[in-house]
Formats: structure tokens, sequence, C-alpha cells
């Protein structure tokens, strides 16, 4: 039974609740606390409170900078309740049991985030005495629990109510845990903010957790683990895995993770649905429609011999309206999906994924499904985002990529002065109908690997799909003959011969991921009879690009050396 409740919280969150379930459980509880906390406390009702100052005699000092370090505070939650020397040392000097610490840290990571905080504000949030007796309480995780996080205090009430007012091993073990990761995080923190205050030196302490052994790495010789990061909870690693037909794999996560940054532009576009197709980290199709199975198909028809065992996000949850596509237009086919990401799933869907019979000669037991809310700010929009990889020996960190273009498109497709380069090149003006386009053909280029070219289509008013794509390769003029040819395929398979003029010169836009710096690579397009160019400038070929552009009537939007160069 809890008899004793050491309390030091700097966020009072759920506090409330906290207390009055503990007195539920125990109605002659005291706690023990100081300053703010204790006046919290005090302010809820007629609780049974002890100051700490009173327990030890010795009054708060130095700006509040030592309170609980006492040896009456610190033995109280150090001593083994098991060893009988502990129990009797305690007796004679008069240390009580304390049972339980629940307790938060000052925000050093507020204050140190704030970019115009003194650096005596900074020093000053860094805790002593809470995370002491928080290490102090894991220590002594046989006979004491510690609670960290203020949405655990509900866990914590239900399990004394189910466990006779007493804490199981196993739930102090799984908290302790907890707690040491936090203070490993607060500390990190701490030193990584100070360093860099007090030496000039950056420093990163990467730090991830909930680790998954995965069925192997890139290839079956590699192992294989993925975990999460405590701090960006919006992220697909935290997504629910709904049905696994066999565990994911390492390229699957890396797929998945490709696929739903994809949708999350494509919603911050406010495209409505949206579907993407990712195959090894590139999509093979992309597009928005006006239900989620009109999506889906299109970007699926887009490169269907891409897509075979692809991975498919869909900003929409997956209604019987995609379960149909996926059962006429994939595995009757005798094409196959790894993994759907969607916000939600109808019940036939789920029912057919949980299917333990074949369809078409396929398991669709063999697809997973994962549940995904997507944030609409893929990972964050946060000024101090960022991302990161290992290198042999190192580490590389840069800000994340969140914007699409620098400037309004309607600004960009303004047309040119006379000796202005930037904006629209060839041409007196272009249909603002067409920023949508635009806007969707520089997003599909940007989630390609570099050299990167993409051609979007308008299918349809105000719905796109990328129906060439050209990637990863050494050079740029290889990339736009792959585009080039896959979206003439397209066309081709669609029917539209007829219209080909029509759809080359009106309906599609041709977006490079960087600038072109020879005109090879536009001719190839131009020869083909693409008309609609868009692509970052500034190489010292530009006049050059611009006269060929200009010779075939083109047009060519430059965004003032604006670029999404995607390595990995």
């Amino acid at each position: 039974m809890i008899e004793r409740a050491l309390i030091s919280v700097f966020s009072k969150d759920n506090l409330g609740m906290l207390v009055e379930g503990l007195v539920k459980v125990n109605p002659r509880i005291e706690f023990v606390s100081s300053g703010g906390t204790a006046k919290a406390i005090r302010g809820m009702g007629d609780y049974n409170v002890a100051d700490v100052s009173d327990i030890t005699g010795f009054p708060e000092a130095f700006g509040g900078r030592v309170k609980t370090i006492n040896p009456l505070i610190e033995g109280g939650i150090l001593y083994d309740r098991h060893d009988p020397e502990h129990v009797a040392t305690a007796q004679r000097l008069g240390v009580k049991p304390i049972d339980l610490v629940v307790c938060n840290l000052y925000p050093f990571d507020k204050v140190s985030a704030d970019p115009n905080a003194k650096l005596e504000d900074i020093i000053e949030n860094i805790d002593i005495g809470g995370p002491t007796m928080v290490i102090s309480a894991v220590k002594n995780m046989n006979s004491v629990g510690v609670l960290v996080d203020p949405t655990d205090y509900r866990t914590a009430i239900a399990h004394l109510k189910n466990n006779g007012g007493e804490l199981s091993q196993a739930f102090r073990e799984t908290f302790a845990a907890k707690a040491l990761n936090y203070l490993a995080d607060y500390r990190a923190r701490n030193a990584t903010v100070l360093t860099e205050k007090l030496t000039g030196e950056k420093s990163v302490r990467p730090f991830y957790r909930n680790g998954v052994v995965l069925r192997y790495g890139e290839n079956p010789h590699q192992a294989g683990i993925t975990y999460k990061s405590p701090t960006d909870v919006n992220g697909i690693a935290h997504a629910d895995v709904l049905y696994e037909g066999k565990p994911l794999s390492y390229n699957n996560w890396t797929d998945a993770d490709a696929a739903a940054a994809i949708v999350d532009d494509l919603i911050r576009t406010g495209a409505g649905h949206a579907a993407a197709v990712v195959k090894h980290a590139n999509p093979c199709g992309m597009a928005t429609g006006v239900t989620p199975a009109m999506a889906l198909a299109h970007a699926w028809a887009g490169d269907p011999v891409s897509a075979f065992g692809s991975i498919i996000a869909l900003s929409s949850p997956a209604d019987d309206g995609v379960l149909e596509f996926l059962k006429e237009g994939v595995y009757k086919e005798k094409q196959f999906v790894e993994l759907v990401i969607a916000p939600g799933y109808s019940q036939r869907f789920l029912d057919w994924a949980k299917a333990e019979g074949e369809f078409a000669g396929r398991k669709p037991k063999n697809i997973r499904l994962m549940q995904y809310h997507f944030p609409g700010k893929y990972p964050s929009l946060r000024t101090d985002a960022t991302i990161g990889r290992t290198i042999s020996g190192g580490y590389l960190e840069q800000s994340f990529d969140g914007t699409l273009l620098p400037a309004p498109m309607a600004e960009l497709m303004r047309p040119a002065g006379p000796e202005e380069k930037r904006g629209l090149v060839a041409g007196t003006s272009v249909d603002p109908a067409m920023e949508g386009l635009f806007t969707f053909s520089v997003l599909a280029a940007k989630h390609l690997k570099s050299n990167a070219i993409a051609i979007g289509y308008e299918y349809d008013a105000g719905k796109y799909l990328l129906i060439g794509a050209g990637m990863g390769q050494p050079n740029r003029v290889d990339s736009m003959r792959l585009a080039v040819d896959r979206a003439l395929d397209y066309i081709h398979r669609s029917g539209m011969l007829m219209r080909q003029d029509e759809v080359l010169e009106k309906k599609t836009v041709v977006a490079s991921d960087a600038f072109y710096p020879f005109p090879d690579g536009p001719l190839y397009a131009l020869n083909q009879g693409f008309r609609n160019f868009i692509q970052p400038g500034g190489s010292v070929n530009d006049t050059e690009v611009i006269k060929v552009m200009d010779g075939c009537l083109a047009r060519m939007i430059l965004t003032d050396g604006h670029r999404h160069f995607r390595h990995q």
C-alpha cells in the first residue's frame, strides 16, 4: 500500500486526478511536497500534505535550488526495505519510507528554444533536485514506484485499484525504465544546448526507443531494427499496424516513410483525396481524385508495371471503393500490394485483408494494413525540425525540406519583364488554372531521387497524376528520357493519340528538381512536343536554355534557385 507519495512537479497537468485517485485508494496517504506543488495540492481539498522543509527541518534555500536534497528525503526513497540493516538504520535516523515519487522537471527545452533567452535563464532551468529524486526511485525500484509523465497517472490509479492498492514489480520496472529514458533525454538536451552556448561546439545525441527486430535489413543477410522517436510522435514510425500478414521489413518501412511524405505534401496543397504508389522509395504513381478509389486508380495507371509489389498510401480512409479496385484492378491482374497506409478502413476491407482464403491465386493475408493519421505537416513544420542519417564514422543532419515553392505560384507565373529572367520565359501569359498542375509536378519531382524529372498531367479539371518519372540517374538527360518515354507510353496506353498535341501543350508540366546544366535535357522533351517546364534555374547556361525554350515557343518557370534535390 502506498502510504507516502513525494510529489514535485513543474507541470500540474492531471495533478488533481492523481491526488484524488491516490486518496481513494488509500484515504490515509500522506503527500510530501514543496513550493508550488504543495500549494496546488492544498488548493484541491483537505489533503494530508507535509512540506519538505517541515520534514527536513531545513528551509528552501538559494532561490529554491536546494529543497529536496536531504538524507530524510533521499533516504526515504533509497533505503532497501528488504535489507534488515537498511531498515534498522532508517529507524535509528528517523527516516520514513517514501513509496511513490511523482516528478517532472523544469522546462529546459521550452526556455532554451526561445532565441531571446538569456544564458542565466537557461542555466536556472537545469533541474537538480528532480532528477536526483527520480534516479533514486529508479535505483530502488524493488520498493518504490516512479511516475514522470502526467499522461500515466490514470494508468497508475487503475493499476492500484486492480492490485489491492499495491504497485506490482512489473509496473515499477516498466515505469522505472520510462523514467530513465526521460532523464537521459533531459540531460542530453542540457548537454547539447549548453555545449553550444558555452563553447560554440555543435553536438547531437539522437534518441530513439521501442526497438523492434525486423525480419532482416535491406538484404536477408543484414539485421534490421526499427525505433521510435519519443518526441516526434507524428511520424510514420508511430503508425498502428492493424493487420500484419507477415512482419514488416526494413524496406517496407523506408517505402512507407516515402509514401507517407508524398501524401502529406499532397494534403498540404489542398488536394483532397490523394494517393501515392511507391516502389524502392520512389513514387511510381501519385494522383488526386474525386474519391479515394479514383485517386488510387489513376496513381496506379501512371506506371502499372512498376506498381507490382508496391506500397500504397491514401489521404482518406480506404473504403469499399478502394477494396473493389484492389480486388478487380490489382489482384485479379495477378499483381499484389505489400502494404496499404490510410487513416482508416471499411469493415469489408478489414475482413478481406484478414481472409485466409485465396483471391485470384494470391493470398490477401499477405497484405499489410497500417493506420496513419497524416498530420498535414510531415514530419513537422517546426523551424527547428531536422532529419539526419549516419555515414561511416559520423552523422549528417539538415533542416527538414517543408516547402514546395519559394513564392505563390501566381507570382512565379507572372509575365517576365524584358530584362527579367525569373518567371515566364516565353510567351506572354500562362493560364492561372495551370497553377495546380505546376505545383503538383514540382511536388512529384521533390519526392523522386535526384537527378529527378517528373511529368504531371491534369486528367480532369483540378485533378492530377504523375505520368512520367525519371530519377536516380548520374545525368539529367537520362532522367529526362525515362520520364518522357514513360509519359508518352501512358498517353498511348490511355488512347489519347488523337489529343497528344493538346495534352503536351496544355495539360502536362515537366518539372526538374535542379537546374539544367545544358539544353540537351529539355530538348529531348521539346522534340516530343512538351511545352511547359519548371526548374530552379541558377546554371551558368540558363541563358542558353532560355533561348532554346524561346525558339520552341515553350514556357518555362524559374523558381529563383529554389530546388528539391533528394539524394537519400
